[in-house]
């Protein structure tokens, strides 16, 4: 009876302390939770951060008188008294499969339209392959609140934005992507697995229920028939309508028709297209408007739960697994690798190319030659030293960059030149702004231990017209660089552009133009 006592006791004194103990942790999580808020509204300023960034090279690379009085300059620009900037918001959207990010981004939206005024504007850094499409709809819609209010939306894809994640971008009134950024699939899709066969050819029996002639169409279970099959059909096809109107409603100057085909592009070529405004990269843009703006980041975030936690981690430990699968199979596939065709971008500031207009006509000794430069070229070689016949060039020069050389030009000619060439009896850039060449078949010869001379074929097109051309090129490789110099001659009236003339027709430029280029490029990483 003792030992019972005794034991009856000690587990008393063991319920005392165990409830004290819960007690206290009660307590102090009750005072954690009351301090923290479940959810709030982070802001953080990036111009500082921005400046804090070039400073960290300007302090080596600048003398110090120069360096202090830049920064005193600042501090004068942020005084009270200083001439007020506008504000620019930026947003950061990671969408999933049911875009569980516009939980938070309707938070954030909120808060900016009621403090956002006029020249403000709201830069989102935009990641989503698309999903569901009412979840996709509804982010869609939290954009459109800011336009309502007349917000200047700015949406920039560095890595993609498709299907949902660009029904989203489209609400925009630019959207800026980098070169390589994916875009587009203006399309829906739908799959359904169905096991009826299954079941039945094990004798299990599937009984689904239904009232309304078209409350279940397609099942996973059910036998799906043809009539369900082709409403499905009809449903689809009548989101897709939804979804083009929708596009071509923000983006009205778009060939829907043309890219609602449920493709994707690189943004390179949905710059073409009209799918985008600018290349570019989010980096670049936010770094040039904390130069005459006030950059805020702002974030809604909240306490997750614990469930939320927990698929944290499960994500992340899939993410590993993936990470050291993909290792594996790198490792797997260097040996193949070697030999394999290499990639390599054009460097626009190291690369050239010019057109040299002649005169003709019988008063052509009073007229005057132009040399018309070509400003910015973009795009990429894909070289295969093994067998240079599998290479391939895709390059971009945009159109609105060309500028006619003062050089040999009378005094002030060259601005009307320039703008006689960009206007719509020429190039008419403003419809055509983008001057295309893609390789369509390669033949080569070696001229030295790293030189070949080329003959590419290939589409050139320009004014809106396609047309096959040839192009002799000496290519030499050094390394993880390589150029390109070539010459060739090409018609205007072959692209539907008649030469100008003046004089009544005795002073005229030629039809043939000889175009000359230097194009280098480095191997993509």
């Amino acid at each position: 009876m003792d030992i019972l006592h005794e034991v009856l006791g000690f587990a008393a004194k063991g319920f005392v302390v165990f409830a004290t103990v819960a007690a206290c942790v009660v307590f102090f999580l009750a005072v954690a939770r009351r301090k923290r808020p479940a959810a709030w509204l982070r802001v953080k300023p990036l111009n500082k951060q921005i400046d804090a960034l070039g400073d960290a090279l300007r302090v080596n690379l600048m003398r110090k008188k120069d360096f202090r009085k830049l920064r005193k300059g600042r501090k004068k620009a942020r005084a009270p008294g200083a001439a007020a900037k506008p504000n620019v918001f930026v947003l950061e959207f990671k969408g999933d499969l049911f875009a569980t990010a516009v939980r938070n981004l309707r938070e954030e939206i909120t808060a900016i339209a009621t403090v956002a005024g006029k020249g403000d504007e709201v830069v989102i850094r935009l990641e989503s392959a698309g999903g569901a499409v009412p979840h996709y709809g509804l982010a869609a819609a939290q954009l459109m609140r800011l336009r309502d209010k007349a917000i200047k939306v700015t949406v920039c894809i560095d890595r993609i934005a498709a299907s949902g994640g660009y029904m989203m971008a489209c609400v925009a009134d630019e959207i800026i992507a980098a070169p390589f950024a994916i875009i587009g699939s203006i399309g829906v899709v739908a799959e359904v697995p169905n096991l009826h066969r299954l079941l039945k050819k094990h004798d299990v029996d599937f009984q689904e229920m239904t009232a309304g002639e078209f409350k279940r169409t397609v099942s996973v279970f059910g036998e799906i028939t043809e009539k369900g099959r082709k409403k499905f059909q009809e449903e689809l096809e009548d989101t897709h309508l939804l979804f083009k109107d929708f596009v071509k409603a923000h983006r009205p100057k778009l060939d829907v028709d043309r890219v609602a085909t449920g493709e994707h592009w690189l943004a390179r070529r949905g710059l073409e297209l009209g799918l985008v405004d600018q290349i570019g990269t989010s980096d670049d843009y936010l770094v040039g408007r904390a130069a005459i703006a006030n950059l805020y980041q702002v974030s809604f975030q909240r306490i997750r739960s614990l469930r939320e936690r927990l698929g944290s981690m499960a994500a992340s430990a899939l993410d590993w697994s993936l990470s050291s699968l993909t290792w594996l199979l790198l490792v797997a596939w260097i040996p193949a690798a070697a030999a394999a065709p290499r990639t390599f971008s054009i460097d626009g500031n190291s690369s050239s190319a010019s057109a040299h207009v002649g005169k003709t006509g019988i008063g052509s000794f009073a007229g005057h030659e132009h040399t018309v430069l070509a400003q910015t070229i973009q795009g990429e070689v894909i070289l295969d030293r093994e067998q240079l016949s599998r290479s391939s060039v895709d390059l971009v020069v945009n159109a609105r960059s060309l500028k006619v050389s003062e050089e040999g030009e009378p005094e002030g000619d060259a601005p009307k030149v320039q703008r006689a060439m960009r206007g719509a009896d020429v190039l008419d850039v403003a419809r055509y702004g983008t001057i295309h060449f893609r390789s369509v078949e390669v033949t080569a010869k070696p001229a030295g231990p790293s030189s070949y001379d080329l003959t590419v074929l290939g589409e050139l097109s320009l004014h809106g017209v396609t047309k096959p051309c040839t192009v002799p090129v000496r290519l030499e490789i050094q390394g993880e660089a390589l150029s390109a110099t070539g010459k060739m001659v090409v018609k205007q009236t072959d692209f539907g552009i008649q030469p100008t003339s003046a004089a009544g027709g005795l002073v005229k430029v030629e039809d043939e133009v000889t175009l000359t280029f230097r194009i280098a490029a480095r191997a993509a990483p």
